[in-house]
């Protein structure tokens, strides 16, 4: 019985391997190896700029056909519902990102908007939890961006047209 299993696991492997299925996400990071992240100056920008650039994969040995830069984060948080006395309030808060993709020469290709919202509940009672807990969220909201946003330029990279300095396949 153990070994019918055994060959069936082989079987079904080497099946997989010989029809080149591949994971998705294999073919994402070959095109996202080449976009790099401008660095900027703006303090408040400068934790979703290391975000993405650790997010990227990076090659040393192509210098980067595409650039990224971010332009703007705006975090908005607003309530949507309250109890009694506002022990405790529900909120939405949204996270955006608005950003440039350029290729190599410079040019524009087009600008990119990114965001994502989230409701979550806070307990007045305890204002010094809430602040951790805001930064954590935060922290996730951002994570969810980067992954939105890594996988939106894949897609606009492999659907992009050939241009004349780029080699035909």
């Amino acid at each position: 019985m153990i070994f019918s299993r055994c060959v069936l696991a082989i079987l079904i492997g080497t099946l997989l391997a010989g029809c080149g299925y591949q994971l998705r996400v294999a073919g994402e990071s070959a095109e996202l190896s080449s976009v790099s992240v401008e660095a900027v100056s703006e303090p408040r920008l400068q934790a979703a700029q290391r975000l993405l650039a650790d997010r990227l994969p990076g090659s040393e040995l192509q210098t980067p056909n595409y650039r990224l830069a971010l332009l703007d984060e705006v975090y908005q948080k607003w309530p949507i519902a309250a109890s009694p006395l506002d022990a405790v309030i529900n909120y939405r808060v949204t996270l955006a990102w608005s950003l440039e993709l350029y290729d190599e020469g410079g040019q524009l290709l087009g600008p990119l908007t990114v965001n994502t919202s989230d409701r979550f509940v806070e307990q007045r009672s305890n204002l010094l939890a809430a602040g951790e807990a805001e930064e954590r969220r935060l922290s996730q909201l951002r994570d969810a961006l980067a992954d939105k946003l890594l996988r939106q330029i894949g897609f606009k990279i492999a659907n992009m047209e050939p241009t004349a300095s780029a080699p035909m396949e």
